[in-house]
């Protein structure tokens, strides 16, 4: 896979492809400029992005991680994660996630890669204009996962 580092400034034609892992338009608009955003290309296509955004020194958070359609369930994700992981541990100490309290696929998903339930940001998907609803759940909370992936600190 090619990563490629996206300049703020010209990432609007990824928007359809990072609105596939945030039901709201609204909310990546909000958010798509900020952190790096990575694009992996594969035979010059992008297939994955996975936007990441600083919380502190130490603290990284996967903001946003999208994969096209035809592409999923191909480890496409796992790799990528493990990359950046990797790339980024020599900067932050650890990297947090958020999905939907429902969303028991990314749940797995996170935790078969390491990650552990940190928090729950209560009644977080209420404020979102429609319902979003997995496997026939609307979700209701924002849960938080953590991992180490560095030993930075600023101690």
């Amino acid at each position: 896979m090619d990563y490629q580092l996206i300049p703020a400034t010209d990432r609007t034609p990824y928007l359809p492809l990072l609105a596939l892992a945030d039901d709201d338009p609204t909310k990546v608009a909000g958010y798509y400029q900020s952190g790096d955003l990575y694009i992996g290309l594969q035979e010059g296509q992008p297939v994955i992005a996975l936007l990441f955004v600083p919380v502190d020194a130490t603290t990284v958070e996967l903001k946003n991680l999208a994969v096209i359609p035809s592409m999923r369930r191909k480890k496409i994700a796992t790799q990528a994660l493990q990359y950046f992981m990797q790339q980024l541990s020599d900067r932050y100490a650890t990297m947090i996630v958020g999905t939907g309290d429902a969303d028991l696929g990314n749940i797995h998903f996170y935790l078969k890669n390491g990650f552990r339930f940190d928090h729950v940001n209560k009644n977080f998907f209420l404020d979102y204009p429609a319902p979003i609803v997995v496997d026939g759940v609307a979700l209701q909370d924002m849960v938080m996962l953590t991992r180490q992936i560095g030993s930075r600190s600023d101690t």
